[in-house]
């Protein structure tokens, strides 16, 4: 089972691109959305999925 998006707080702004990458090896990358002030991740799936519904 995979989410469909995981809210993540970066408190550790020198990390972001490594938290970026780890996330992208999970299949994850960044919706442009917010949530609460944590970035969202969806599944590279749902994202390609979503684009070409429009």
């Amino acid at each position: 089972m995979q989410p469909r998006a995981l809210p993540v707080e970066n408190k550790r702004s020198e990390s972001n691109a490594r938290l970026h990458a780890i996330l992208d090896e999970m299949g994850y990358l960044p919706a442009g959305e917010t949530l609460d002030h944590n970035a969202l991740f969806r599944p590279e799936s749902l994202l390609t999925a979503s684009i070409g519904r429009r």
